[in-house]
Protein backbone atom coordinates (compact mmCIF):
# COMPACT_ATOMS: atom_id res chain seq x y z
CA UNK A 1 0.00 0.00 0.00
CA UNK A 2 3.03 2.31 0.00
CA UNK A 3 2.68 3.95 -3.22
CA UNK A 4 -0.70 4.33 -3.36
CA UNK A 5 0.03 6.68 -0.34
CA UNK A 6 3.15 8.55 -2.74
CA UNK A 7 0.27 8.78 -5.38
CA UNK A 8 -2.49 10.54 -3.07
CA UNK A 9 -0.98 14.33 -3.14
CA UNK A 10 -0.07 14.03 -7.45
CA UNK A 11 -3.88 13.54 -7.78
CA UNK A 12 -4.88 16.67 -6.83
CA UNK A 13 -2.48 18.83 -8.65
CA UNK A 14 -3.11 22.40 -8.27
CA UNK A 15 -0.30 23.62 -10.24
CA UNK A 16 -1.50 21.35 -12.96
CA UNK A 17 -5.36 22.59 -12.68
CA UNK A 18 -4.56 25.79 -10.75
CA UNK A 19 -8.54 25.81 -10.69
CA UNK A 20 -9.60 23.68 -8.28
CA UNK A 21 -10.69 23.85 -4.74
CA UNK A 22 -8.83 23.02 -1.58
CA UNK A 23 -8.84 19.31 -0.76
CA UNK A 24 -8.41 18.54 2.69
CA UNK A 25 -7.81 14.84 2.84
CA UNK A 26 -8.10 12.50 6.21
CA UNK A 27 -7.65 8.64 6.23
CA UNK A 28 -6.77 5.72 8.48
CA UNK A 29 -3.25 4.49 7.18
CA UNK A 30 -4.10 1.12 8.59
CA UNK A 31 -7.31 0.61 6.83
CA UNK A 32 -8.44 -1.65 3.80
CA UNK A 33 -12.09 -1.01 3.45
CA UNK A 34 -12.95 1.55 0.05
CA UNK A 35 -15.63 3.50 1.93
CA UNK A 36 -15.19 7.64 2.24
CA UNK A 37 -16.86 10.78 3.10
CA UNK A 38 -17.14 14.19 1.40
CA UNK A 39 -18.24 17.40 2.16
CA UNK A 40 -17.70 20.80 0.98
CA UNK A 41 -17.87 23.67 3.37
CA UNK A 42 -15.79 27.41 2.78
CA UNK A 43 -14.47 26.69 -0.07
CA UNK A 44 -12.64 23.38 0.74
CA UNK A 45 -13.74 20.24 -0.03
CA UNK A 46 -13.28 17.44 2.90
CA UNK A 47 -12.13 13.73 2.38
CA UNK A 48 -12.52 11.17 5.40
CA UNK A 49 -11.64 8.09 4.05
CA UNK A 50 -11.57 4.86 5.79
CA UNK A 51 -8.31 3.59 4.08
CA UNK A 52 -5.35 4.79 1.51
CA UNK A 53 -7.17 2.89 -1.30
CA UNK A 54 -10.03 4.65 -0.57
CA UNK A 55 -8.40 8.38 -0.72
CA UNK A 56 -7.73 7.23 -3.80
CA UNK A 57 -10.58 6.58 -5.29
CA UNK A 58 -12.28 9.31 -3.67
CA UNK A 59 -9.97 12.03 -4.64
CA UNK A 60 -10.34 10.44 -8.41
CA UNK A 61 -13.81 10.38 -8.24
CA UNK A 62 -14.29 13.85 -6.95
CA UNK A 63 -11.93 15.62 -9.18
CA UNK A 64 -14.32 14.40 -12.10
CA UNK A 65 -16.84 15.79 -9.95
CA UNK A 66 -15.06 19.30 -9.75
CA UNK A 67 -13.73 19.22 -14.00
CA UNK A 68 -17.26 18.13 -14.85
CA UNK A 69 -19.34 20.60 -12.32
CA UNK A 70 -21.26 17.36 -10.92
CA UNK A 71 -19.44 17.89 -7.29
CA UNK A 72 -22.68 17.24 -6.14
CA UNK A 73 -22.87 13.75 -6.84
CA UNK A 74 -19.50 12.78 -4.88
CA UNK A 75 -20.41 14.36 -1.52
CA UNK A 76 -21.37 12.61 1.31
CA UNK A 77 -21.37 8.92 2.33
CA UNK A 78 -19.68 6.85 -0.84
CA UNK A 79 -19.22 2.83 -0.63
CA UNK A 80 -18.46 0.87 -4.00
CA UNK A 81 -21.54 -0.92 -4.67
CA UNK A 82 -19.23 -4.04 -5.39
CA UNK A 83 -16.99 -4.86 -3.81
CA UNK A 84 -14.42 -6.68 -5.78
CA UNK A 85 -13.90 -4.98 -9.36
CA UNK A 86 -11.23 -6.16 -11.90
CA UNK A 87 -10.46 -5.51 -15.04
CA UNK A 88 -9.22 -8.09 -17.22
CA UNK A 89 -6.27 -6.86 -19.32
CA UNK A 90 -5.96 -9.47 -22.38
CA UNK A 91 -2.44 -11.00 -22.81
CA UNK A 92 -0.31 -11.34 -25.70
CA UNK A 93 3.28 -12.54 -24.67
CA UNK A 94 2.98 -15.74 -22.82
CA UNK A 95 5.22 -16.59 -20.10
CA UNK A 96 6.29 -19.58 -18.63
CA UNK A 97 5.83 -19.76 -14.44
CA UNK A 98 6.92 -24.23 -14.94
CA UNK A 99 7.59 -26.42 -16.63
CA UNK A 100 3.17 -27.01 -17.07
CA UNK A 101 1.95 -23.59 -16.33
CA UNK A 102 2.53 -20.40 -18.28
CA UNK A 103 0.30 -17.14 -18.19
CA UNK A 104 -0.25 -14.82 -21.05
CA UNK A 105 0.41 -10.97 -20.08
CA UNK A 106 0.41 -7.73 -21.75
CA UNK A 107 3.67 -6.68 -23.60
CA UNK A 108 4.50 -3.68 -21.50
CA UNK A 109 4.46 -5.59 -18.56
CA UNK A 110 7.75 -6.96 -20.27
CA UNK A 111 8.73 -3.56 -21.02
CA UNK A 112 11.81 -3.54 -18.81
CA UNK A 113 13.89 -5.91 -16.65
CA UNK A 114 13.02 -4.04 -13.64
CA UNK A 115 9.22 -3.95 -12.95
CA UNK A 116 10.33 -1.30 -10.33
CA UNK A 117 11.54 1.33 -13.29
CA UNK A 118 8.15 0.33 -15.76
CA UNK A 119 6.94 3.78 -15.78
CA UNK A 120 3.72 2.00 -17.99
CA UNK A 121 3.23 -0.71 -15.50
CA UNK A 122 2.85 2.35 -12.48
CA UNK A 123 0.42 4.20 -15.38
CA UNK A 124 -1.75 1.04 -15.95
CA UNK A 125 -2.33 1.08 -12.04
CA UNK A 126 -2.91 4.75 -11.48
CA UNK A 127 -5.40 4.55 -14.36
CA UNK A 128 -6.98 1.49 -13.24
CA UNK A 129 -7.41 3.02 -9.60
CA UNK A 130 -9.27 6.51 -11.36
CA UNK A 131 -11.31 4.39 -13.16
CA UNK A 132 -12.60 2.72 -9.97
CA UNK A 133 -11.50 -1.45 -10.44
CA UNK A 134 -9.69 -2.86 -7.11
CA UNK A 135 -8.52 -5.81 -8.67
CA UNK A 136 -6.63 -6.56 -12.51
CA UNK A 137 -6.84 -10.12 -13.94
CA UNK A 138 -3.69 -11.40 -15.59
CA UNK A 139 -3.91 -14.31 -17.52
CA UNK A 140 -5.33 -16.24 -20.79
CA UNK A 141 -8.50 -14.19 -22.70
CA UNK A 142 -10.29 -16.17 -24.97
CA UNK A 143 -9.37 -14.04 -27.79
CA UNK A 144 -5.22 -14.55 -27.41
CA UNK A 145 -3.53 -12.68 -29.86
CA UNK A 146 0.20 -13.22 -31.45
CA UNK A 147 2.03 -14.89 -28.13
CA UNK A 148 5.69 -15.23 -27.63
CA UNK A 149 7.05 -18.09 -24.61
CA UNK A 150 9.97 -16.44 -22.80
CA UNK A 151 11.08 -17.50 -19.58
CA UNK A 152 9.77 -15.08 -16.85
CA UNK A 153 11.94 -13.79 -14.40
CA UNK A 154 9.80 -10.11 -12.75
CA UNK A 155 6.41 -12.01 -12.51
CA UNK A 156 6.64 -12.21 -8.80
CA UNK A 157 8.32 -8.27 -8.86
CA UNK A 158 5.65 -7.46 -10.77
CA UNK A 159 2.62 -8.99 -8.90
CA UNK A 160 4.39 -6.96 -6.49
CA UNK A 161 4.24 -3.29 -7.64
CA UNK A 162 0.59 -3.73 -8.30
CA UNK A 163 -0.34 -4.52 -4.64
CA UNK A 164 2.02 -1.62 -3.73
CA UNK A 165 -0.79 0.14 -5.32
CA UNK A 166 -3.56 -1.47 -3.29
CA UNK A 167 -4.91 -3.41 -6.24
CA UNK A 168 -6.07 -6.98 -5.61
CA UNK A 169 -3.80 -9.44 -8.03
CA UNK A 170 -6.01 -11.95 -9.65
CA UNK A 171 -3.93 -14.65 -11.67
CA UNK A 172 -5.71 -16.96 -14.68
CA UNK A 173 -2.50 -19.01 -15.80
CA UNK A 174 -3.04 -21.90 -18.72
CA UNK A 175 -1.88 -25.75 -16.91
CA UNK A 176 -1.68 -28.32 -18.54
CA UNK A 177 -3.03 -31.11 -16.44
CA UNK A 178 -1.43 -34.71 -16.98
CA UNK A 179 -5.07 -36.40 -15.72
CA UNK A 180 -8.27 -34.30 -16.51
CA UNK A 181 -11.33 -36.32 -15.19
CA UNK A 182 -12.29 -34.88 -11.54
CA UNK A 183 -13.64 -38.83 -10.52
CA UNK A 184 -10.06 -40.32 -11.34
CA UNK A 185 -7.91 -41.08 -8.53
CA UNK A 186 -4.85 -39.20 -10.53
CA UNK A 187 -6.59 -36.17 -10.89
CA UNK A 188 -6.11 -34.93 -7.28
CA UNK A 189 -2.50 -35.24 -7.69
CA UNK A 190 -2.14 -33.48 -10.28
CA UNK A 191 -4.16 -30.73 -9.54
CA UNK A 192 -1.92 -30.10 -6.54
CA UNK A 193 1.34 -30.78 -7.92
CA UNK A 194 0.62 -27.86 -10.64
CA UNK A 195 -1.04 -25.85 -7.92
CA UNK A 196 2.30 -26.50 -5.65
CA UNK A 197 4.30 -25.57 -8.91
CA UNK A 198 2.68 -21.68 -8.06
CA UNK A 199 4.13 -21.68 -4.40
CA UNK A 200 5.97 -18.79 -4.61
CA UNK A 201 3.05 -17.33 -5.90
CA UNK A 202 0.26 -18.09 -3.82
CA UNK A 203 0.93 -15.84 -1.06
CA UNK A 204 1.18 -12.84 -3.84
CA UNK A 205 -1.87 -13.09 -4.91
CA UNK A 206 -5.30 -12.62 -3.69
CA UNK A 207 -6.78 -15.05 -5.98
CA UNK A 208 -6.50 -17.40 -8.61
CA UNK A 209 -8.71 -17.91 -11.61
CA UNK A 210 -9.43 -21.80 -12.89
CA UNK A 211 -11.55 -22.34 -15.60
CA UNK A 212 -13.59 -25.15 -15.26
CA UNK A 213 -12.45 -28.32 -17.64
CA UNK A 214 -15.96 -29.24 -18.82
CA UNK A 215 -14.87 -27.98 -22.28
CA UNK A 216 -11.99 -30.72 -22.89
CA UNK A 217 -13.52 -34.34 -23.70
CA UNK A 218 -10.95 -35.90 -21.05
CA UNK A 219 -12.82 -34.32 -18.69
CA UNK A 220 -15.81 -36.84 -18.81
CA UNK A 221 -13.03 -40.08 -19.11
CA UNK A 222 -14.02 -41.99 -15.89
CA UNK A 223 -17.11 -40.65 -15.26
CA UNK A 224 -18.98 -43.64 -14.92
CA UNK A 225 -22.40 -42.90 -12.93
CA UNK A 226 -21.23 -39.58 -12.05
CA UNK A 227 -23.42 -36.88 -13.25
CA UNK A 228 -21.58 -33.57 -14.98
CA UNK A 229 -22.45 -31.88 -11.88
CA UNK A 230 -20.56 -34.69 -9.49
CA UNK A 231 -17.48 -33.87 -11.81
CA UNK A 232 -17.62 -30.02 -11.49
CA UNK A 233 -18.73 -30.10 -7.78
CA UNK A 234 -15.42 -32.61 -7.65
CA UNK A 235 -13.27 -30.30 -9.71
CA UNK A 236 -13.87 -27.35 -7.46
CA UNK A 237 -13.62 -28.99 -4.01
CA UNK A 238 -10.32 -30.47 -5.58
CA UNK A 239 -8.92 -26.83 -5.95
CA UNK A 240 -10.31 -25.77 -2.98
CA UNK A 241 -8.39 -28.67 -1.04
CA UNK A 242 -5.32 -28.06 -2.80
CA UNK A 243 -4.83 -24.19 -2.19
CA UNK A 244 -5.24 -24.44 1.42
CA UNK A 245 -6.60 -20.83 1.54
CA UNK A 246 -3.29 -19.79 0.25
CA UNK A 247 -5.15 -17.84 -2.28
CA UNK A 248 -8.69 -17.54 -2.99
CA UNK A 249 -10.62 -18.99 -6.07
CA UNK A 250 -12.70 -17.58 -8.74
CA UNK A 251 -14.08 -20.75 -10.60
CA UNK A 252 -14.68 -19.66 -14.23
CA UNK A 253 -17.18 -21.40 -16.27
CA UNK A 254 -16.41 -21.19 -20.13
CA UNK A 255 -18.45 -21.25 -22.40
CA UNK A 256 -18.50 -24.24 -25.24
CA UNK A 257 -20.37 -24.99 -28.24
CA UNK A 258 -21.97 -28.45 -27.27
CA UNK A 259 -23.28 -26.96 -23.77
CA UNK A 260 -26.27 -24.30 -23.42
CA UNK A 261 -25.76 -21.68 -21.35
CA UNK A 262 -29.44 -22.55 -20.18
CA UNK A 263 -27.54 -25.97 -18.81
CA UNK A 264 -25.70 -23.94 -16.76
CA UNK A 265 -28.15 -21.75 -15.17
CA UNK A 266 -30.06 -24.89 -13.85
CA UNK A 267 -26.94 -25.90 -11.66
CA UNK A 268 -25.06 -22.89 -11.07
CA UNK A 269 -27.42 -22.14 -7.58
CA UNK A 270 -26.15 -25.15 -6.08
CA UNK A 271 -22.60 -24.52 -7.00
CA UNK A 272 -23.32 -21.15 -5.01
CA UNK A 273 -23.94 -22.93 -2.39
CA UNK A 274 -21.65 -25.98 -2.62
CA UNK A 275 -18.52 -24.41 -2.93
CA UNK A 276 -15.92 -22.65 0.16
CA UNK A 277 -16.96 -19.74 2.00
CA UNK A 278 -15.22 -17.44 -0.48
CA UNK A 279 -14.90 -19.30 -3.93
CA UNK A 280 -16.17 -16.89 -6.84
CA UNK A 281 -17.90 -18.45 -9.44
CA UNK A 282 -17.59 -16.14 -12.35
CA UNK A 283 -19.43 -16.84 -16.05
CA UNK A 284 -20.09 -14.93 -19.63
CA UNK A 285 -22.94 -12.07 -18.81
CA UNK A 286 -23.56 -13.34 -22.63
CA UNK A 287 -24.70 -16.38 -24.21
CA UNK A 288 -21.87 -17.39 -25.59
CA UNK A 289 -17.95 -16.26 -24.58
CA UNK A 290 -17.55 -13.47 -22.57
CA UNK A 291 -15.97 -11.30 -25.67
CA UNK A 292 -18.92 -12.55 -27.92
CA UNK A 293 -20.82 -8.93 -27.35
CA UNK A 294 -23.24 -9.52 -30.18
CA UNK A 295 -25.07 -12.53 -28.05
CA UNK A 296 -28.37 -12.88 -26.34
CA UNK A 297 -27.87 -12.43 -22.42
CA UNK A 298 -26.82 -15.46 -20.30
CA UNK A 299 -30.27 -17.54 -19.34
CA UNK A 300 -28.97 -17.01 -15.61
CA UNK A 301 -30.34 -13.54 -15.41
CA UNK A 302 -33.72 -14.55 -16.42
CA UNK A 303 -33.48 -17.58 -13.77
CA UNK A 304 -32.57 -14.58 -11.04
CA UNK A 305 -35.00 -12.69 -12.57
CA UNK A 306 -37.92 -15.13 -12.30
CA UNK A 307 -36.94 -16.43 -8.54
CA UNK A 308 -36.55 -13.06 -6.83
CA UNK A 309 -36.08 -15.41 -3.34
CA UNK A 310 -33.22 -17.40 -4.96
CA UNK A 311 -30.67 -18.32 -2.48
CA UNK A 312 -27.38 -17.65 -3.20
CA UNK A 313 -25.08 -16.07 -1.43
CA UNK A 314 -22.87 -12.76 -3.32
CA UNK A 315 -20.60 -15.05 -5.01
CA UNK A 316 -21.19 -14.53 -8.75
CA UNK A 317 -18.79 -12.27 -11.12
CA UNK A 318 -20.29 -11.99 -14.74
CA UNK A 319 -17.45 -10.96 -17.44
CA UNK A 320 -18.72 -7.75 -19.68
CA UNK A 321 -16.54 -7.50 -22.55
CA UNK A 322 -16.85 -3.09 -22.22
CA UNK A 323 -13.67 -2.75 -23.59
CA UNK A 324 -15.16 -4.34 -26.95
CA UNK A 325 -12.58 -6.93 -27.35
CA UNK A 326 -12.67 -8.86 -30.96
CA UNK A 327 -15.30 -5.90 -31.97
CA UNK A 328 -13.89 -1.80 -32.60
CA UNK A 329 -12.05 -1.75 -29.52
CA UNK A 330 -11.97 1.77 -28.60
CA UNK A 331 -11.84 2.66 -32.24
CA UNK A 332 -15.25 2.95 -33.30
CA UNK A 333 -17.63 5.58 -31.01
CA UNK A 334 -19.46 2.89 -29.22
CA UNK A 335 -19.39 3.65 -25.32
CA UNK A 336 -21.42 0.12 -24.46
CA UNK A 337 -23.55 1.79 -22.03
CA UNK A 338 -26.49 -0.69 -22.95
CA UNK A 339 -24.46 -3.47 -22.07
CA UNK A 340 -22.85 -1.20 -18.57
CA UNK A 341 -26.24 -1.12 -17.67
CA UNK A 342 -27.77 -4.03 -18.26
CA UNK A 343 -25.05 -6.43 -16.54
CA UNK A 344 -23.51 -4.01 -14.50
CA UNK A 345 -25.45 -1.51 -13.28
CA UNK A 346 -29.35 -2.52 -13.03
CA UNK A 347 -29.04 -6.36 -12.67
CA UNK A 348 -28.95 -8.69 -9.55
CA UNK A 349 -25.85 -6.71 -7.55
CA UNK A 350 -27.62 -9.11 -4.91
CA UNK A 351 -26.62 -12.14 -6.21
CA UNK A 352 -22.77 -10.82 -7.80
CA UNK A 353 -19.51 -9.90 -5.43
CA UNK A 354 -18.74 -7.88 -8.34
CA UNK A 355 -18.05 -7.80 -12.25
CA UNK A 356 -15.45 -8.22 -14.72
CA UNK A 357 -14.75 -5.60 -17.26
CA UNK A 358 -12.61 -7.54 -19.97
CA UNK A 359 -10.28 -5.03 -22.39
CA UNK A 360 -7.21 -5.94 -24.49
CA UNK A 361 -6.02 -1.95 -23.34
CA UNK A 362 -5.89 0.79 -20.51
CA UNK A 363 -4.95 3.76 -22.82
CA UNK A 364 -3.01 6.68 -21.24
CA UNK A 365 -5.23 8.85 -23.34
CA UNK A 366 -8.23 9.98 -22.94
CA UNK A 367 -10.48 8.64 -25.76
CA UNK A 368 -13.65 6.43 -26.10
CA UNK A 369 -12.39 3.40 -24.99
CA UNK A 370 -10.73 5.20 -21.98
CA UNK A 371 -14.43 6.43 -21.39
CA UNK A 372 -16.25 2.90 -21.58
CA UNK A 373 -13.70 1.78 -18.85
CA UNK A 374 -14.29 4.74 -16.30
CA UNK A 375 -18.03 4.15 -16.96
CA UNK A 376 -17.96 0.84 -16.35
CA UNK A 377 -15.74 1.14 -12.87
CA UNK A 378 -17.60 4.29 -11.71
CA UNK A 379 -21.37 2.46 -12.74
CA UNK A 380 -19.76 -0.44 -9.83
CA UNK A 381 -19.18 2.17 -7.40
CA UNK A 382 -22.43 4.44 -7.22
CA UNK A 383 -26.25 3.84 -8.38
CA UNK A 384 -26.28 6.31 -11.46
CA UNK A 385 -26.78 5.63 -14.80
CA UNK A 386 -24.18 4.53 -17.60
CA UNK A 387 -25.59 7.15 -19.73
CA UNK A 388 -24.97 9.81 -17.30
CA UNK A 389 -21.83 8.40 -15.75
CA UNK A 390 -21.14 9.22 -19.76
CA UNK A 391 -21.76 12.91 -19.11
CA UNK A 392 -19.51 13.31 -16.25
CA UNK A 393 -16.92 11.91 -18.32
CA UNK A 394 -17.23 13.86 -21.19
CA UNK A 395 -17.71 17.40 -19.31
CA UNK A 396 -14.48 16.35 -17.27
CA UNK A 397 -12.05 15.29 -20.12
CA UNK A 398 -13.78 16.04 -22.97
CA UNK A 399 -15.16 19.35 -22.66
CA UNK A 400 -14.84 20.18 -26.47
CA UNK A 401 -17.31 17.28 -27.07
CA UNK A 402 -20.88 17.96 -26.82
CA UNK A 403 -22.20 14.65 -25.46
CA UNK A 404 -26.01 15.66 -25.11
CA UNK A 405 -25.59 16.92 -28.60
CA UNK A 406 -24.23 13.01 -29.83
CA UNK A 407 -26.26 10.80 -27.58
CA UNK A 408 -28.28 9.45 -29.47
CA UNK A 409 -25.76 8.56 -32.36
CA UNK A 410 -23.83 7.11 -29.96
CA UNK A 411 -26.06 4.69 -28.67
CA UNK A 412 -27.38 3.95 -32.46
CA UNK A 413 -23.87 2.65 -33.35
CA UNK A 414 -23.95 0.43 -30.80
CA UNK A 415 -27.55 -0.82 -32.17
CA UNK A 416 -25.56 -1.13 -35.25
CA UNK A 417 -22.91 -3.17 -34.48
CA UNK A 418 -24.85 -5.57 -32.69
CA UNK A 419 -27.25 -5.85 -36.23
CA UNK A 420 -23.81 -6.33 -37.68
CA UNK A 421 -22.19 -9.34 -35.70
CA UNK A 422 -25.20 -10.78 -35.43
CA UNK A 423 -26.17 -10.55 -39.29
CA UNK A 424 -22.34 -11.75 -39.86
CA UNK A 425 -22.58 -15.09 -37.78
CA UNK A 426 -26.52 -16.11 -38.33
CA UNK A 427 -26.44 -19.13 -40.70
CA UNK A 428 -30.11 -19.36 -40.78
CA UNK A 429 -31.13 -16.47 -43.24
CA UNK A 430 -31.80 -17.00 -46.90
CA UNK A 431 -30.52 -14.67 -49.35
CA UNK A 432 -33.49 -12.84 -49.03
CA UNK A 433 -33.30 -12.28 -45.65
CA UNK A 434 -29.62 -11.17 -45.52
CA UNK A 435 -30.14 -8.37 -47.97
CA UNK A 436 -33.04 -7.39 -46.09
CA UNK A 437 -31.04 -7.04 -43.10
CA UNK A 438 -28.21 -5.94 -44.63
CA UNK A 439 -30.33 -2.93 -46.34
CA UNK A 440 -31.78 -1.63 -43.04
CA UNK A 441 -28.15 -1.52 -41.58
CA UNK A 442 -27.20 0.48 -44.49
CA UNK A 443 -30.00 2.60 -44.46
CA UNK A 444 -29.15 3.66 -40.71
CA UNK A 445 -25.71 4.23 -41.65
CA UNK A 446 -26.75 6.58 -44.15
CA UNK A 447 -28.86 8.43 -41.49
CA UNK A 448 -25.96 8.50 -38.99
CA UNK A 449 -24.28 10.28 -41.96
CA UNK A 450 -27.29 12.65 -42.61
CA UNK A 451 -27.71 13.59 -39.32
CA UNK A 452 -24.01 14.00 -37.62
CA UNK A 453 -22.15 14.65 -40.83
CA UNK A 454 -17.99 13.49 -40.85
CA UNK A 455 -16.42 16.08 -42.08
CA UNK A 456 -12.60 16.62 -40.63
CA UNK A 457 -12.03 19.21 -38.08
CA UNK A 458 -8.37 21.09 -38.23
CA UNK A 459 -8.64 21.26 -34.50
CA UNK A 460 -5.44 19.33 -32.83
CA UNK A 461 -7.88 16.63 -31.27
CA UNK A 462 -10.00 14.28 -32.51
CA UNK A 463 -14.41 14.49 -32.68
CA UNK A 464 -16.97 12.11 -32.71
CA UNK A 465 -17.20 13.18 -36.57
CA UNK A 466 -13.43 11.89 -37.00
CA UNK A 467 -14.33 8.34 -35.14
CA UNK A 468 -18.07 8.02 -36.71
CA UNK A 469 -16.45 8.42 -39.76
CA UNK A 470 -14.20 5.26 -39.65
CA UNK A 471 -16.48 3.66 -38.02
CA UNK A 472 -18.49 3.94 -41.78
CA UNK A 473 -16.04 2.74 -43.54
CA UNK A 474 -15.52 -0.27 -41.60
CA UNK A 475 -19.15 -1.19 -41.04
CA UNK A 476 -19.48 -0.83 -45.32
CA UNK A 477 -16.76 -3.10 -46.21
CA UNK A 478 -17.88 -5.86 -43.18
CA UNK A 479 -21.69 -5.31 -44.94
CA UNK A 480 -19.98 -5.62 -48.64
CA UNK A 481 -18.40 -8.82 -46.89
CA UNK A 482 -20.95 -10.00 -45.82
CA UNK A 483 -23.12 -9.97 -49.15
CA UNK A 484 -20.35 -11.45 -51.62
CA UNK A 485 -19.88 -14.32 -49.49
CA UNK A 486 -23.40 -14.60 -49.69
CA UNK A 487 -23.48 -14.34 -53.20
CA UNK A 488 -25.71 -11.59 -52.92
CA UNK A 489 -25.28 -7.62 -55.32
CA UNK A 490 -26.48 -4.67 -53.33
CA UNK A 491 -25.70 -1.19 -54.89
CA UNK A 492 -24.24 1.73 -53.45
CA UNK A 493 -22.70 -0.38 -50.57
CA UNK A 494 -19.56 1.76 -51.02
CA UNK A 495 -18.79 5.27 -52.46
CA UNK A 496 -15.12 6.93 -52.78
CA UNK A 497 -14.74 7.59 -49.13
CA UNK A 498 -15.41 4.30 -48.04
CA UNK A 499 -12.59 2.71 -50.07
CA UNK A 500 -9.41 4.47 -48.46
CA UNK A 501 -8.35 2.82 -45.77
CA UNK A 502 -10.05 2.44 -41.96
CA UNK A 503 -8.94 0.70 -39.30
CA UNK A 504 -10.21 -3.16 -39.39
CA UNK A 505 -11.15 -3.82 -42.93
CA UNK A 506 -9.44 -3.29 -46.25
CA UNK A 507 -10.96 -3.79 -50.01
CA UNK A 508 -9.74 -5.63 -52.84
CA UNK A 509 -10.85 -5.05 -56.66
CA UNK A 510 -12.58 -2.36 -58.72
CA UNK A 511 -15.64 -0.76 -58.59
CA UNK A 512 -18.51 -1.47 -60.92
CA UNK A 513 -20.27 1.50 -62.88
CA UNK A 514 -23.47 3.19 -60.68
CA UNK A 515 -21.97 1.92 -57.47
CA UNK A 516 -22.90 -1.59 -57.78
CA UNK A 517 -20.40 -3.84 -57.01
CA UNK A 518 -21.77 -6.58 -57.64
CA UNK A 519 -18.81 -9.13 -56.51
CA UNK A 520 -16.29 -7.34 -57.90
CA UNK A 521 -15.06 -6.32 -54.97
CA UNK A 522 -14.24 -8.00 -51.58
CA UNK A 523 -13.46 -7.44 -48.20
CA UNK A 524 -11.62 -8.86 -45.69
CA UNK A 525 -11.23 -8.52 -41.84
CA UNK A 526 -8.33 -7.48 -39.42
CA UNK A 527 -7.16 -8.68 -36.57
CA UNK A 528 -4.99 -5.93 -35.78
CA UNK A 529 -5.86 -2.19 -36.46
CA UNK A 530 -4.58 -0.56 -39.13
CA UNK A 531 -2.83 3.22 -37.44
CA UNK A 532 -3.20 4.99 -40.46
CA UNK A 533 -0.88 7.55 -42.07
CA UNK A 534 1.35 9.75 -39.74
CA UNK A 535 -0.55 12.99 -38.55
CA UNK A 536 -3.76 11.66 -39.89
CA UNK A 537 -7.13 11.77 -38.03
CA UNK A 538 -6.88 7.71 -37.77
CA UNK A 539 -3.38 7.89 -36.57
CA UNK A 540 -5.14 10.49 -33.99
CA UNK A 541 -7.93 8.21 -33.23
CA UNK A 542 -5.11 4.67 -33.09
CA UNK A 543 -3.32 6.68 -29.87
CA UNK A 544 -6.26 7.92 -27.92
CA UNK A 545 -7.24 4.05 -27.62
CA UNK A 546 -4.15 1.81 -28.48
Amino acid sequence: MERIQTLLPTIWDKKKHKTLPVLKTSYNENGFEEGYTASYEKGAIHLDAESPSAAAYGSYNILAGVRSDHLGEHLGDNKPRYALRPLWICGTQQHRLSDNVTIALPNFFAAEENPEENKKLHTFCHRTIQCGYNAVILGGSETPKERRHQEDKNFVDTIAVIRSYGIKVIVKADITLEEQCPCNAHYRDAVEKEINSLSCLLNDVDYIMWELGFCNKNFYGDAENATVYDLISNEVATIENALQGRSGLIYYLPYHENHNPSWQSSWLENLCNDASNGTIVAFSAVSGKAHESYRQEHPLWQALRQNDDIDITPTLMPIVNVGKTSYGEGLWPDLTLSAIERYIGTRYHHACIGATVMTRHLPDNDGILAASLWIAGQRMWRDITACDLADTWFRGYRPEIPYQHHKEMLNDVEDIIIALYRLYHNDNDDKEGCRIKAQEILARISVLQKEYGMNYDDDTVTTLGDYLRYFVRDARKMILHIITTNGITIAGVLDGDDLTESFWANVEGATSRGGNLGGKMTSHFLTTPQKGEPGSRQEMIYNENV
